[in-house]
């Protein structure tokens, strides 16, 4: 078995030493089982790049690796094996940090994340567990950085039958860390677009000088010479560009990679929604099976799991969407940044007819 080491950790709070506050994001198959059968679903390396590929019955094709490495969510996850793993697509400003505080802290999931590449690990030659003096697990390796992706694949992060969940924003580019045999199953929360925007300018006013000089509206309209090369600015369809493997110096998006992100959304991800976090947790544990890991758990973890569904919104909350930093949906600055993120916000609404559709999933 993996060696485990007591670290310090950040501060506690509800046992899990994260704060509970969805802006605060942190940043086949050995046996898939029977087809679910939930209408909408098809029956069946540093970039995933479109080519050649398995297509559904929409004519898309994905690109080879994501198709081959990550499993189709209308298969039944083989639960009480470490043979498929979940991965957890942290989209910024949209509930992250309540997942790891969930799955990590109160579930004692053991997880891969930043948490393995703050801590000065490069010099394990071996994928190892560590644990914080919270007791949160994690392994030593960091998939949320090209770098750290490397090293996890080197050090056979899928293989290993360690790791319970793996958080990352990068699920394109993390794909080579997976194999046919040992896949990833990636799940997610979706917020919408616009309110994320606005979410991340007020965050950056905390921190950078250049945006608390800027009013939204200005911000809004940035482009990447305003920012001065940096990464301050708005974002531009982040989540159809992360799931392509796009980046700021990659050509326009066309129709077609919205088509080819809808797709992929399609098949590969089960859906959860930041505007209902506690449904969405549910989702998740009965789907990977960690209902049983809560029912076979002492009164703690589920406490700890009880008192974090709490302090979290059960459908929507003023004070993190839009209208609580006083912007109303068709104001000149949220069509702004809706314009700037328009694929963005096709990937957003299909998520929302997908967690509909994904309920069959759970049955």
């Amino acid at each position: 078995s993996a060696e485990e080491r007591d670290e310090d950790g950040a501060g506690a709070n509800n046992n899990t030493g994260l704060e509970v506050d969805m802006d605060n994001s942190s940043s086949e198959t050995l046996q898939q089982g029977a087809d679910v059968g939930a209408a909408g679903f098809p029956d069946s390396e540093e970039r995933s790049e479109p080519g050649p590929s398995t297509t559904s019955g929409s004519g898309v094709a994905l690109p080879p690796l994501i198709d081959r490495n990550y499993g189709e969510i209308s298969r039944r996850f083989p639960a009480g094996t470490r043979n498929h793993i979940p991965v957890f697509w942290s989209v910024p400003r949209s509930g992250s940090n309540v997942m790891l505080a969930t799955f990590g802290g109160c579930l004692k999931l053991v997880v891969a994340n930043e948490l393995g590449g703050a801590r000065n690990h490069d010099n394990e030659q071996t994928l190892q567990i560590h644990r914080t003096s919270n007791g949160m697990s994690y392994a030593n390796v960091d998939p949320t950085t090209v770098e750290g992706i490397q090293r996890s694949q080197l050090l056979g992060l899928s293989s290993s039958i360690q790791v319970d969940v793996i958080f990352t924003p990068l699920v394109n580019l993390a794909a080579p860390i997976f194999t046919p045999t040992n896949p990833g199953r990636i799940f997610a929360l979706f917020r919408h677009p616009v309110e994320r925007a606005i979410s991340r300018y007020h965050q950056l006013r905390k921190v950078d000088p250049r945006v608390r000089s800027v009013t939204l509206e200005e911000w809004a309209s940035w482009d990447a010479s305003d920012d001065g090369g940096g990464d301050s600015g708005p974002e531009d369809n982040w989540m159809t560009k992360s799931l392509l493997g796009a980046n700021e110096y990659t050509p326009p998006l066309t129709d077609g990679d919205r088509d080819v992100a809808l797709e992929i959304l399609k098949r590969k991800i089960l859906v959860g929604l930041a505007d209902d976090i506690p449904a969405s947790v549910r989702r998740f544990e009965k789907y990977f099976g960690w209902d049983k890991t809560l029912a076979a758990g002492d009164a703690s973890m589920v406490e700890c799991r009880n008192d974090l569904m709490e302090k979290v919104p059960a459908q929507g909350n003023k004070q993190q969407s839009s209208k609580g930093f006083g912007v109303e949906e068709g104001d000149e600055v949220w069509m702004l940044l809706a314009e700037r993120n328009r694929y963005d916000l096709e990937v957003y609404e299909f998520a929302r007819y997908l967690w509909r559709i994904q309920a069959a999933l759970v049955r």
